[in-house]
């Protein structure tokens, strides 16, 4: 078996942009991963052997979540298809909508009496009542929006990115590692395949709010694949799969590609909240080509991709809106 190579050279995304400290964990088992940190410190990292499950659970247990609290990303590390989940905060079904003229925050005017009830609670409490005023707090509940249609809304996968390798197989792959470095939020994934070092990192800037996604090829091989971009539009594999209704995550979207550009622009149905993102793909040699809803990457020997996610979304009640399309 190989020596696995290792580059010598300091990591582009690591010194080009500041460092984003991951905010979530990922499940441990012993079979498939494990987290190692050197005596100096200098290195901490959950190392998998093996790509995430394209799965509900593989994203839940095993994908590697890298975010900036705006956007975030979970990559699962395939080898001939990398598939990396996008997010971004602000996308909600529910509030105000042309299905819900009256919408007015969830606020529901007959049980709270205008602060009536509040201070009827708050007697109970002082008075030593605690379980009645316990009860008396049930009355402040709203309804139950299990099926996501009555204004409460569920937060929404944005997508997902897929990057499709050309000329790879699983079977011919050695020396498998996918990883996220603890230290600087970077999720990345390397290979050899033949005499060539294969390389991924993915991370997320705070400042400039992209995500960022570095290709390299060392060797005698290039890169060789179609970069796409798919707004989700179907329910998660959650609890409420079999409550929610489609309504409430659905959406209508348009895609276009432009001088190796890919732009997304969309609409929830459920509030009419307005999305779109923009994956520019960039080419360290090889040439690039437009196609249908994807950009086509030739014999680059790197390949930058950045992204970006946003909504119409504005915390200023009762709109909720930047009235921007």
């Amino acid at each position: 078996m190989k020596t696995r190579r290792k580059k010598q050279t300091k990591r582009v995304l690591a010194s080009a942009l500041a460092a984003v400290v991951a905010a979530s964990a990922v499940p441990v088992s012993n079979s498939v991963v494990h987290a190692e940190e050197s005596q100096d410190r200098s290195e901490l990292k959950l190392r998998y052997t093996s790509a995430a499950p394209d799965s509900y659970d593989g994203w839940e247990k095993w994908s590697l979540p890298i975010g900036n609290s705006g956007i975030g990303a979970s990559v699962f590390g395939g080898v001939q298809t990398e598939r990396i989940q996008l997010n971004e905060k602000s996308l909600w079904s529910g509030g105000p909508s042309e299905s819900r003229p009256d919408y007015n925050g969830g606020n529901l005017e007959e049980k709270g009496r205008n602060g009536q009830t509040v201070k009827e609670i708050q007697q109970l409490f002082a008075n030593g009542d605690n379980d009645a005023a316990s009860s008396k707090c049930g009355e402040l509940v709203g309804l139950s929006d299990d099926a996501g249609v009555n204004g409460y809304g569920y937060y929404l996968s944005y997508g997902n990115m897929y990057l499709d390798f050309k000329g790879i197989s699983d079977k011919d792959v050695e020396n498998y590692e996918r990883t996220l470095d603890l230290n600087t939020a970077i999720a990345g994934v390397e290979y050899d395949n033949g005499d060539t070092h294969y390389t991924r990192e993915n991370f997320v800037s705070y400042p400039d709010n992209v995500l960022v996604t570095r290709l390299t090829a060392e060797g005698g091989d290039k890169l060789n694949l179609d970069v796409r971009v798919e707004p989700d539009n179907e329910a998660g594999g959650g609890s409420n799969k079999n409550t929610i209704q489609a309504q409430s995550y659905q959406r209508e979207w348009e895609t276009t590609v432009k001088d190796a550009l890919i732009s997304i622009d969309g609409q929830l149905k459920d509030n009419q909240m307005r999305f779109s993102s923009q994956t520019k793909v960039l080419t360290e040699g090889g040439t690039t080509e437009d196609g249908d809803e994807k950009v086509t990457v030739k014999d680059a020997k790197a390949v930058t991709i950045i992204t970006s996610i946003g909504t119409d979304y504005k915390n200023d009640y009762p709109v909720y809106r930047t009235g921007e399309s």
